[in-house]
């Protein structure tokens, strides 16, 4: 018998948030590439700061858990003060990571991000997991963000949810495919998708921000548009869709209500600050 409705395995960070005013932005003249430019060697005002639990694996653990679902996250924690924020914070949301490891020389990933007028500029500190000591638990779901530990230790009859993220797919389709195979539902957003091309994943998730979601499956093409309403800033977006789609299809809802599920959980997040303080407990 499984003991979790599902077990995600991957990062769990320290996001830290930081809003000014004092920058200016130039973009070419499709208004693409855009760069966010500060003043060299001066002192910039920080009009608001905030600290959060974030990491995709983690933002996704949290919603799933606010969701109903019984939910573990596998990790490696950073030994240091930073570490047992992030573990308390998912001990909070009922999240279970007695499976999660703390190397004893390890420091904890952290992403300090600039917000100017509602984007985002990511700084990010990401050490890789790997411990020889990771055990994974037993699950009817697999949510994997990063792929740290033997395949087979997955059971065959696992249903995979794969969130590559653009560390593991620059390590090219040769180490995707074994993963892809296994994978009943990918989650990308749109350049990510053009990046990876064609695959024969039976369920393909393609967020594109404020221009909604799109779902590929069974030769079938969905279209989700994105729900209006106050924007504080974006972190965690593409997480929460993933974690109201993944729940409505363990409760069984149609293709549409899953969709629906994570364009209201993706709008929710992204009206307040962080990627865990916004996700739903339920969904009307």
């Amino acid at each position: 018998m499984e003991k979790f409705d599902i077990v995600c395995l991957g990062d769990a960070t320290l996001d830290l948030f930081f809003f000014i005013n004092d920058a200016t932005v130039s973009c070419d003249l499709n208004n693409e590439n855009c760069e966010l430019t500060l003043k060299y060697a001066e002192k910039i005002v920080v009009e608001k700061f905030a600290k959060s639990l974030g990491g995709n694996a983690a933002n996704v653990a949290v919603g799933l858990s606010r969701l109903g679902l019984k939910t573990a996250l596998i990790t490696a924690f950073g030994n240091d003060e930073d570490g047992a924020f992030v573990k308390r914070k998912l001990m909070e949301e009922n999240v279970d990571i007695l499976n999660s490891v703390t190397p004893e020389t390890r420091r904890s990933n952290t992403s300090s991000i600039i917000v100017f007028k509602g984007e985002r500029t990511i700084l990010t500190y990401h050490d890789g997991i790997n411990d020889p000591n990771i055990k994974v638990s037993q699950s009817r779901w697999y949510y994997l963000t990063e792929i740290f530990f033997d395949l087979n230790l997955l059971p065959l009859d696992a249903k995979i949810a794969f969130n590559p993220g653009v560390r593991e797919i620059k390590k090219g389709k040769d180490f995707l495919q074994p993963i892809f195979d296994r994978t009943e539902i990918l989650f990308v957003n749109k350049e990510e998708y053009e990046e990876i091309g064609q695959t024969k994943i039976k369920t393909i998730v393609v967020t594109n921000g404020s221009n909604g979601a799109k779902v590929y499956e069974n030769g079938n093409e969905y279209f989700q548009e994105a729900l209006t309403g106050e924007i504080v800033e974006t972190t965690g977006a593409g997480d929460a869709f993933a974690s109201g789609f993944l729940a409505a299809r363990f409760y069984g809802k149609t293709i549409e209500e899953q969709m629906l599920w994570g364009a209201k959980n993706s709008a929710s997040v992204i009206s307040k600050v962080g990627a865990i303080d916004g996700l739903l407990k339920h969904v009307d």
